[in-house]
């Protein structure tokens, strides 16, 4: 049989264990960092590609509705010209010159949105490629969140149910034992026991070897610390928990 006295403390330090194992494993929720940073260096790389598609997308715009407001004019020009609303040579020579002026603008325009237009295609197609991968990452890290978040409730239901224990079995180990322990906590950062197989003779917590003497005198009761982690040693006994 184990030694008592450690065997209590034993089952305290496996509640703590417990709730160490939650917290770390609440504090590595993937929540999608790696697809954001991913997504950051995406936007970052992808902003010109963006920024060329957007230019020419509103110098399109802008250069079709110039066109159709040109050859309005023209139209209305020429209905003017030809109705008989304009009587004298000079009004006649003179609307005959804009429409002139306008068709070259027309003309010129024409020639612009046609070079607009083949550099909109290839364009358009990498700002998609663009979008299609931003628009697929979002979804992971929405994803991956949604799952965090669930995983994190279920996480929670579970320290506090395991907490829970805690007082009784902190309340059945030895104030000296205590002190050591908490003391190992507070140097580890994590948990201030560890076990030892009847076999292998090693720490579990850090993996150095335990020597016969020090497990001789576990066996006696006393509390050894591993040499090396320093945290309380305690040796696990077939079919004990």
């Amino acid at each position: 049989m184990p030694d008592e006295r450690l065997f209590r403390l034993y089952k305290l330090h496996n509640v703590d264990e417990s709730l160490y194992d939650i917290k770390k494993r609440a504090q590595n929720l993937d929540t999608g960092q790696e697809e954001l940073a991913l997504m950051k260096q995406i936007e970052k790389e992808g902003k010109s590609a963006l920024d060329k598609y957007e230019s020419l997308h509103r110098q399109i715009t802008e250069s079709e509705n110039k066109l159709a407001e040109t050859k309005n004019k023209v139209t209305k020009y020429e209905s003017q010209l030809y109705d008989g609303s304009i009587s004298s040579s000079r009004e006649v020579e003179n609307m005959q010159q804009e429409i002139k002026m306008l068709k070259e603008l027309a003309e010129k325009t024409e020639t612009r949105l046609s070079g607009l237009n083949e550099e909109f295609g290839p364009a358009k197609e990498e700002a998609q490629k663009v979008a299609r991968s931003l628009k697929k990452l979002k979804k992971v890290i929405i994803g991956k969140r949604d799952e965090a978040k669930a995983e994190a409730e279920e996480l929670k239901v579970k320290y506090r149910e395991i907490a829970s224990t805690r007082e009784e079995r902190l309340n059945n180990v030895e104030p000296e034992l205590i002190r050591a322990y908490d003391a190992a906590r507070k140097q580890t950062g994590s948990t201030g026991m560890a076990t030892v197989e009847s076999e292998e003779h090693k720490c579990s917590a850090c993996g150095n070897n335990v020597a016969d003497r020090m497990l001789q005198q576990i066996r006696e009761g006393k509390t050894i610390l591993c040499e090396d982690c320093r945290r309380i040693l305690f040796i696990v006994m077939p079919g004990v928990e």
